[in-house]
């Protein structure tokens, strides 16, 4: 069976992100995707788009700093990838999070990308010409990553 791609690109800017839960829930509903993999690959999705326009595209126009998603459905994996005009940031660099210590005590930052490493199966990052593009990876059929 040959891949299934698609891609849409939105500009830069948190109020887009209805228009990719949208895209992702038609590429779902057209594809007949299991029901118990659909909150985990939305969850990664909107991780990674609202870090990427609330961080890394601060200060940016969104009409020019527009943000790419690639869906690619092959052997019962669907590919997820992510890619931003943001400056270089590898996210999966960062150290691992303590999820042990109270709120007070902890510091802020990379519970979401820890929480889409646990929830997806791989998650890779690379530096393209002058964009950053963050793949992750869902096995179809299992419900939950691992």
């Amino acid at each position: 069976m040959s891949a299934i791609t698609d891609t849409i690109v939105v500009p830069g800017s948190p109020g887009e992100l209805h228009h990719l839960n949208a895209f992702l829930g038609a590429f779902w509903e057209r594809h007949d995707l299991p029901r118990a993999d659909a909150m985990r690959v939305e969850l990664g999705l909107e991780e990674v788009f609202i870090n990427v326009v609330t961080h890394g595209l601060v200060g940016a126009d969104p009409a020019t700093a527009t943000v790419t998603v690639d869906l690619r459905l092959h052997d019962g994996q669907l590919e997820l990838a992510i890619e931003d005009p943001g400056p270089p940031f590898d996210p999966l660099h960062m150290g691992p999070v303590d999820t042990t210590s109270g709120m007070e005590t902890r510091h802020l930052g990379g519970l979401g990308i820890h929480l889409v490493r646990t929830m997806l199966d791989d998650v890779t990052y690379e530096r393209r010409g002058d964009r950053n593009r963050l793949v992750m990876l869902a096995r179809l059929g299992r419900g939950h990553g691992g």
